[in-house]
């Protein structure tokens, strides 16, 4: 067990704060009348990752979609979220440091998210409540973040809607 000195700051595993995690698109649709029983609602997971390219310091993208059904499904789904974080560290972090990051805890961030909209809003349709498989479950590897690093970066980094005064 390590301890630290009076006044040191403890080092961070990862170099990274996540800044906001947010979701632009939730739709839940469901018939007037369900069938009985259990639901049983296969969710189509992408993850997606990029670089925004204007931010000092470097700023990243991690975008969850989540669908099921369609316009004839008894119930069809779309979430989308996204986590923006940054890098903290004092040297550019490596893309396996980067990929340890998205899968150890941006990936638990937004879908813990994710999966509390689902289920409650579900529960609420008066239906079982759906908890799918987490995106973790994908898999997330550096090779996923080299390929970004490859690619034209965003040109502006994804952000929460602001709130206007009224």
């Amino acid at each position: 067990m390590s301890h630290e000195s009076a006044g040191e700051e403890p080092v961070p595993k990862y170099p990274f704060r996540i800044l906001h995690v947010f979701f632009p698109e939730i739709m839940l649709k469901r018939a007037d009348v369900l069938p009985e029983g259990t639901f049983n609602i296969p969710l189509q997971i992408e993850v997606a990752f990029g670089f925004t390219q204007t931010a000092i310091p470097q700023r990243y993208a991690l975008r969850i979609r989540a669908s099921s059904g369609d316009e004839k499904s008894d119930i069809s789904i779309v979430i989308v979220g996204v986590a923006v974080f940054e890098s903290v560290g004092e040297k550019d972090p490596s893309d396996q440091e980067i990929a340890d990051f998205v899968r150890e805890r941006a990936l638990l961030a937004t879908t813990s998210r994710f999966l509390q909209i689902l289920g409650t809003s579900t529960g609420q349709m008066g239906m079982p409540p759906i908890w799918p498989n987490t995106p973790m479950e994908f898999g997330f590897d550096v090779g996923i973040v080299s390929a970004a690093r490859a690619a034209p970066t965003v040109e502006k980094e994804p952000a929460p809607v602001e709130r206007q005064g009224t």
